[in-house]
């Protein structure tokens, strides 16, 4: 990547959002970048790209060497030429293969104080995949104390789901349900439906 004013950096894009490019560097992790300040790029990772008309687009980017005002995209099927003042966002896309696209953590605690007879155990889990026009997530907690005899829990889980639509529309679908001894709640169930 080479800036307007002759820096010259290497690193791997990460995403572009609201004109922001973020790049990892063997020096730097989420450096911010202007994108009306980059003169020139070429990366041969898969991105998603998509631009204000809502057309989405899945290649490698390289940015026009000669009017440096439009940027090429190298897919499997064709090569793309548009406007990067079209260009709404663009996100790091990782491989076809599951793993690369499956993205998944865990996590456990466990904490005893002998003193006052205490201990908290916490669980928690994620998972999300991500497609070519769609995401999904999924996440999981559990938490759990005892002090002497009383005991308090909580716990919650919740599915997401983002389907992008053209013309920059897109679908967005959460619910969660939440469980609480402390707040003497069974179930409390919370979702939503939004097309934008």
């Amino acid at each position: 990547m080479i800036m307007k004013n002759g820096d010259r950096m290497v690193g791997r894009i990460i995403s572009l959002d609201h004109d922001i490019l973020t790049l990892n560097t063997p020096y730097s992790n989420g450096l911010p970048l202007k994108w009306s300040k980059i003169e020139y790029l070429v990366s041969d990772s898969r991105f998603k790209i998509l631009d204000t008309r809502g057309n989405l687009y899945i290649g490698e980017i390289k940015m026009d060497t000669t009017t440096k005002k439009s940027v090429t995209i190298i897919s499997e099927k064709d090569t793309i030429h548009i406007s990067r003042l079209e260009i709404a966002s663009i996100n790091y896309y990782a491989n076809k293969k599951l793993t690369d696209r499956l993205k998944m953590n865990a996590d456990f605690g466990f904490t005893e104080i002998k003193a006052s007879k205490a201990f908290t155990l916490s669980l928690s889990f994620g998972a999300a995949y991500e497609a070519r026009r769609w995401d999904l997530s999924f996440d999981y907690f559990s938490y759990a104390s005892v002090t002497d005899t009383i005991h308090n829990s909580k716990g919650s889980a919740g599915l997401s789901i983002i389907y992008i639509l053209p013309a920059n529309w897109f679908l967005l679908g959460k619910g969660t349900v939440f469980t609480s001894t402390e707040q003497n709640l069974d179930h409390r169930y919370t979702y939503f439906f939004r097309c934008r």
